[in-house]
């Protein structure tokens, strides 16, 4: 019977391969991750720091800016998807926090922050915070000035990234706090060009009566402010979450219901061709031996 094993082993792993391929494509088009919207909030995490000023492995619920007159969390940073934006945000520096940024501008860390790639909030994009500044013996100093860059396509993240602009240098002290402010701008793909929905969200506003000024959604703090800075136009590049998004789940169904009538089709027909007669001969070898 070895040869009729061998044959049911193929076909066991032909119909797995392909019910496979059917999964796959059914959780691709069912909507797996959800891209996030123009406007929607999405929190900058950042690691927490540990005692002896090095990152763990736990992130926070999003970067927490201080209320500078009364030394309290006011709230956590969060940018608004593909709508540019001025940020500021005051970080408090404990006794952890000041080590970790004398490394930082020592040039012996990196800040690494991250935001979520999709809505659904399981796969990230690292946003490394490039600071500048010096160490000295009582204090720090720092640019306060911090460009947040980010890449999006059809709803997701693709990169980002903060850096320090020669700018205002300012004094960091331990029980202190590190202030950041800055223009957030978000690009297209892998280009510098405006979004492209984010380019038809202001030509709606304009032609709606809106002036074609860029506005910023409501949010609990008055932390943003809206951008003054033009889009330039630019042609609408397929990407891949477009070929992903475009599978709809009919679709996918269909090519599960194929993939299992295809399976037993070849099953039938290698048993019937193969199988079966492999089997029948071995029975009657049997059979004359026992004669």
């Amino acid at each position: 019977m070895s040869v009729g094993m061998s044959v049911v082993r193929a076909l066991v792993l032909v119909v797995s391969v392909l019910l496979f391929q059917g999964v796959l494509a059914a959780r691709h088009s069912s909507g797996t991750h959800k891209p996030w919207h123009r406007g929607d909030y999405v929190a900058l995490q950042c690691p927490v720091i540990l005692s002896d000023g090095t990152p763990s492995s736990d992130w926070d619920n999003g970067l927490a800016c201080l209320d500078v007159g009364t030394n309290t969390t006011k709230s956590e940073l969060s940018l608004p998807f593909n709508t540019d934006a001025e940020f500021s945000c005051s970080v408090a520096v404990t006794a952890p926090m000041y080590k970790f940024l004398a490394r930082v501008l020592a040039g012996k860390a990196a800040w690494v922050c991250r935001v979520p790639i999709s809505s659904d909030q399981t796969d990230y994009v690292p946003v490394t915070i490039a600071l500048w500044g010096t160490v000295r013996p009582s204090y720090l100093t720092s640019m306060a000035h911090i460009n947040l860059v980010f890449h999006t396509a059809g709803g997701f993240f693709l990169a980002g990234s903060g850096y320090a602009f020669h700018d205002h240098e300012t004094a960091v002290k331990e029980f202190g706090y590190l202030p950041m402010r800055g223009p957030v701008r978000w690009f297209a793909a892998h280009t510098y060009d405006t979004d492209p929905e984010a380019e038809a969200a202001e030509a709606a506003e304009a032609a709606s009566g809106g002036g074609g000024r860029r506005s910023v959604p409501e949010h609990p703090n008055d932390r943003f402010l809206p951008s003054a800075v033009k889009p330039r136009a630019v042609a609408h590049l397929p990407r891949a979450s477009d070929l992903v998004n475009a599978v709809r789940p009919q679709i996918a169904l269909l090519w599960v219901l194929v993939s299992f009538v295809t399976a037993v089709g070849v099953c039938g027909v290698v048993f019937f061709a193969v199988l079966k007669p492999a089997v029948l001969a071995e029975a009657a070898a049997e059979a004359r031996k026992r004669k």
